[in-house]
């Protein structure tokens, strides 16, 4: 076999599901190359090892839950289904759900045919 003389991870395929796969995975890899090999594994795993500590709080590091809120002005209902306030559509809140897939429908047809109806129903729940 040939020194790998590029420095990037060579051309393979494992074992395909199915006949002729193998090569189909072969032409890909030759059309987009893949990256380099690591280098430093050790180095990589150490740094993503810092990065998880850094955004990791700190005991004693969080305000107490019972300070003054940060939000004076916002009710204690905004984004919730009840209450007053915005719901959460309003507020940027995604449903999941059978609703959710409604909306998904509507925006597709939304954006192949921009019927004044669909356009109105996607306005008035506030995704547009």
């Amino acid at each position: 076999m040939a020194q790998n003389t590029t420095g990037r991870l060579p051309i393979s395929a494992g074992k395909a599901a199915y006949y002729g796969e193998a090569e189909l995975l072969k032409q890909r890899q030759r059309a987009v190359p893949m990256g380099q090999a690591p280098t430093d594994v050790a180095a990589r795993r150490s740094a993503a090892a810092k990065d998880v500590e850094a955004a990791t709080a700190r005991p004693g590091s969080l305000p107490p839950l019972t300070r003054p809120t940060d939000r004076p002005a916002e009710l204690l209902t905004a984004g919730a289904s009840f209450g007053a306030g915005p719901g959460p559509m309003q507020a940027g809140i995604m449903p999941v759900g059978p609703q959710s897939i409604v909306m998904d429908e509507l925006r597709s047809l939304g954006m192949m045919f921009p019927d004044s109806g669909i356009l109105d129903l996607l306005d008035k729940y506030g995704n547009t």
